[in-house]
């Protein structure tokens, strides 16, 4: 993200049910998106975080789909059939994150 002039605060989550604390504790006032890399449980957490707010804060949630089986991934069609041989998020790194990037911005 910052090699592609995206300002962003970078947090690993280290434990089931870590990114549903974060989306519940983090201020987010200054940020105007929170994304995730990862699968859907990880994307899960967060918004379910967010969700759960006493304070109300919101923010837009996005996914990069980077999780362990990649079944994000493939719902959403990043995993393709080229030439008759699948071809992974992980091969096309910068394509999948310069995808998921015009869909963030564009909403």
């Amino acid at each position: 993200l910052r090699k592609r002039g995206i300002d962003c605060d970078v947090v690993a989550t280290q434990r089931v049910g870590h990114a549903r604390e974060i989306g519940m504790t983090s201020d987010l006032r200054s940020y105007q998106a929170a994304v995730t890399l990862g699968g859907d449980g990880t994307f899960h957490e967060l918004v379910n975080g967010i969700l759960a707010r006493k304070d109300g804060q919101r923010v837009a949630v996005s996914l990069i789909p980077l999780g362990t089986g990649n079944g994000s991934s493939a719902t959403l069609r990043q995993n393709m059939q080229r030439r008759g041989e699948e071809v992974s998020v992980w091969s096309e790194l910068d394509s999948v994150l310069e995808w998921s990037l015009e869909r963030i911005v564009g909403g």
